[in-house]
C-alpha cells in the first residue's frame, strides 16, 4: 500500500476542510453515540536500545493480517520489542503480504489489520461514527454516494458489529458505577442482533499530504527509524506545495483528516449526520 502524496492544482478546490465530530456535552455522550473500535491485529511498539525511546504510529492497514501470522503473541498482545526482533518480523510480515498479493513498500511500530470489531452502548444510527482513532465507521449510504462520485485518498473496509445497545442514541446517556466512560459499554442491556444495524464500514484514509510548515527532521535513529522534529515550529495549516492529488487526507504528522469542497458538498447536500468542518487555512 502507497501512501499518495502528490501535489495537485489545487485551483479545483480553493477550500480544504479538517472533518472531526460533533461538541459532545461529555466524554459520556461521545461514547454513547460513538462507541469504541478496535483492531485485534497488530504491529506491535518497539523498545529501541539505540535511541531509548518506545514507541508507536496509529496507521490503519486496509488489508487483513496473514492468517500464518494471526497467532503470535507479538501481534495480539502488541507489547514493546526490540528494534533487532521488530525488524525481523517487519521483514518476515512484509514478504507474507507481498507474497500474497498486498502492494505495501513498508511496516512500522503500531499498524493495524483489518477488521475493526465494533461496539456500541446504544443503536448506531449516525452516518460518521467516530468509534477509532485514525479512521471514521461510515453507513453504507456514505460508502455508496463516495464511491459513485469517486472520492478519492480512501478505502473501504467491512467492519464487524459485536454489541449493540437497546437505547436509542438520542436518549439520556446512562452513567456507569464506575464513573469512566468506556464502561458504559460493558453495563448496557445488549441487542440480540447486533448486526441488523448494519453494514457499518472502516473509512481508511490512505493518503498524506506533504509535511506542513516547520517540519524538519532533526533526528533520526538508524535503528528503528524514529524521526524527530521541533514542534514547536510546526505550523498546522496547507501550503500548496504540500496539498495531495486526492480528495480525502491526512494533514501529514497529525491524524487530522482533511477534505476538499467536492467532499464536503456531498456530506452537506445529502444531510449526512455526526460531523462537523473546521476550515483550514491555506497559503
Amino acid at each position: 500500500m502507497k501512501r499518495v502524496c502528490q501535489v495537485k492544482n489545487i485551483s479545483l478546490y480553493k477550500n480544504f476542510w479538517k472533518i472531526e465530530p460533533p461538541d459532545y456535552e461529555s466524554d459520556y455522550k461521545d461514547i454513547f453515540v460513538n462507541g469504541s473500535g478496535k483492531h485485534l491485529f497488530g504491529l506491535p511498539g518497539v523498545k529501541c536500545s539505540t535511541c531509548g525511546e518506545t514507541w508507536g504510529g496509529s496507521r490503519i492497514l486496509p488489508f487483513e493480517c496473514p492468517s500464518s501470522f494471526q497467532k503470535l503473541k507479538e501481534i495480539r498482545d502488541r507489547w514493546p520489542i526490540s528494534s533487532e526482533e521488530h525488524l525481523k518480523l517487519r521483514q518476515s510480515l512484509l514478504k507474507e503480504l507481498n507474497k500474497s498479493g498486498q502492494n505495501i513498500d513498508f511496516l512500522l511500530p503500531g499498524d493495524e489489520f483489518q477488521p475493526v470489531y465494533l461496539e456500541f452502548p446504544s443503536r448506531p444510527k449516525s452516518d460518521f461514527l467516530w468509534s477509532t482513532l485514525g479512521s471514521i465507521i461510515v453507513s453504507q449510504k456514505v460508502k455508496s454516494l463516495f464511491k459513485s462520485n469517486n472520492v478519492s485518498g480512501i478505502t473501504f473496509c467491512p467492519a464487524i458489529i459485536k454489541k449493540v445497545g437497546k437505547r436509542e442514541s438520542v436518549g439520556p446517556v446512562p452513567i456507569p458505577e464506575t464513573g469512566e466512560p468506556e464502561d458504559i459499554i460493558k453495563e448496557v442491556e445488549k441487542e440480540k442482533s447486533p448486526n441488523k444495524f448494519g453494514p457499518l464500514f472502516e473509512m481508511v484514509v490512505i493518503s498524506n499530504s506533504g509535511k506542513p510548515p516547520g517540519v524538519e527532521v532533526t533526528k533520526q535513529c538508524k535503528s528503528c527509524g524514529r524521526e524527530e522534529f521541533d514542534e514547536s515550529k510546526r505550523v498546522l495549516i496547507l501550503t500548496k506545495d504540500i496539498i495531495p492529488e486526492t480528495d480525502i487526507f491526512f494533514l501529514n504528522t497529525t491524524l487530522y483528516i482533511i477534505v476538499n469542497d467536492k467532499v464536503r458538498d456531498i456530506i452537506l447536500q445529502n444531510h449526512f449526520t455526526n460531523i462537523n468542518f473546521l476550515e483550514m487555512e491555506v497559503e
